[in-house]
């Protein structure tokens, strides 16, 4: 029961991670919440015991977001309170839809992970990827392999209509339409159910296992979107290039360009790189972070590694008067952004 107990005393918490940027992704992490506390509770009272401290986080709402944003240094003060959480993890719950994943979960993913926290994620998306004609996968193979339980249900129940053209048979359809998705949306979160009653009373099957590092230790790791994108692998060789001439020692993240057939052991691989490397120099160009970067960052981060992010774009994001280049926690968890290859090499051997 301890650690149960560490729940229900509020030394621990269950963290939502949730987009935040539109009010149907804020709609869809606080249903997620509830369905999880629903959960709980019907758990622990069938063990006759109660909640008295609430045993979860769901991030805006619960750092009052919405208030701090006109000062000038609300993101760092987000930052700090959801790193906070992070250390009070007892497990990390989110749906991670959509073909970005949301960088600032996926960092949040890797900070569980180095915690060796439970990874619950939730997809609904009817998109999948392949690689090299045969390996498919949901989300990037770091991300994979972090997860614990990765629930993927895109299915909706059929429809009993044909469209139509008529107005009134139309407002049918439509009524049945949302009844659909919310069905839907059900369907998922009721797979959940017996995921989060395993969490509170079969704890350890949910933890992270233990990756050991059988590689030898190098300076720099260097993860140009694990090998992802042509532009991407140029830089790379351009960058190995230097780290050779000046002999240090490396890796490459290539979970997207390599010849193994399995999706777990292509993540393990490159987790493994980071872990037997002092250094991290990641790539974070893109409208988002990659998804993979952004979990080996958020791992990076938690295991004090020195992280140095190569952005080459001159957009900032802007929230109310707050603006930075990539996500607050992306760009928080990072010694130094460059914003060119030049400075990237610059900084790599400051580090060193």
């Amino acid at each position: 029961m301890t650690k149960i107990n560490d729940l229900l005393n509020g030394d621990k918490i269950i963290y939502i991670a949730t987009r935040l940027f539109n009010i149907q992704d804020k709609l869809a992490g606080n249903k997620l919440e509830q369905k999880v506390y629903s959960i709980l509770k019907d758990c622990v009272s069938r063990k006759g015991e109660s909640m008295s401290i609430y045993p979860l986080y769901l991030p805006y709402r619960d750092t009052n977001e919405d208030q701090l944003l006109g000062c000038d240094n609300a993101f760092e003060i987000i930052y700090k309170a959801d790193i906070q959480r992070l250390e009070r993890l007892y497990a990390l719950i989110t749906y991670l839809d959509d073909p970005t994943k949301d960088d600032g979960i996926c960092m949040e993913i890797g900070y569980a992970y180095a915690n060796r926290v439970p990874i619950i994620l939730l997809s609904s998306d009817v998109q999948y990827y392949r690689i090299d004609g045969s390996v498919s996968y949901h989300s990037d193979p770091i991300i994979h392999r972090m997860a614990a339980q990765y629930i993927y249900m895109p299915e909706m129940p059929p429809s009993k209509y044909e469209v139509s053209s008529q107005c009134d048979r139309m407002e049918i359809i439509a009524k049945e339409y949302e009844e659909r998705l919310l069905a839907a949306e059900e369907d998922i979160l009721k797979k959940m159910e017996s995921v989060v009653e395993g969490l509170l009373f079969n704890y350890e099957k949910y933890i992270p296992p233990h990756i050991y590092v059988n590689i030898p230790n190098r300076k720099v790791f260097i993860d140009m979107i694990g090998g992802k994108y042509e532009w991407s692998r140029m830089i790379q060789e351009k960058l190995v290039e230097e780290l050779e001439k000046n002999k240090v020692t490396y890796y490459c993240g290539n979970r997207f360009f390599c010849n193994e057939s399995d999706i777990l052991v292509r993540g393990e691989n490159d987790i493994k790189k980071l872990l037997a490397s002092d250094i991290v120099a990641i790539c974070v160009d893109g409208t988002e972070t990659d998804a993979g970067a952004s979990a080996l960052i958020g791992m990076a981060k938690k295991m004090n590694k020195i992280v140095i992010l190569y952005y080459s774009s001159t957009c900032d994001i802007m929230e109310g008067e707050s603006s930075c280049l990539r996500n607050l926690m992306i760009e928080l968890s990072a010694d130094c952004i460059c914003s060119s290859y030049e400075k990237l090499v610059k900084v790599i051997f400051q580090y060193i």
